[in-house]
């Protein structure tokens, strides 16, 4: 769930030269803003590959809804914080027993 919301609905700077001046790294950016999945639907686009393209624009952004992925990974990151506390709660008892 959390790769999918990436792709399809967390936009990035796609970074296009670097350029080191003396101790500094000068970065360039697209000035576009768009999706991993939208670079990929581009890229099959311009390489004529009109059937990924597609595929792309049906199968991933319209099967997946981003309020549902983003409820899903929330809630799975509540569990996964859950079990920690857990886990720490569990060893740090483990560590008293050992002790006396």
């Amino acid at each position: 769930a959390l790769n999918v919301w990436r792709n399809c609905y967390t936009t990035t700077f796609k970074q296009i030269g670097k350029q080191r001046t003396g101790s500094k790294t000068i970065r360039k950016h697209e000035k576009i803003l768009l999706t991993s999945c939208e670079r990929l639907r581009r890229y099959c686009t311009e390489s004529g590959d009109d059937a990924s393209a597609e595929y792309l624009r049906a199968a991933w952004r319209l099967l997946h809804n981003p309020f549902e992925l983003k409820a899903l990974i929330e809630k799975r990151l509540k569990l996964i914080w859950k079990l920690d506390a857990a886990l720490t709660v569990a060893g740090n008892e483990g560590e008293a027993s050992l002790e006396g």
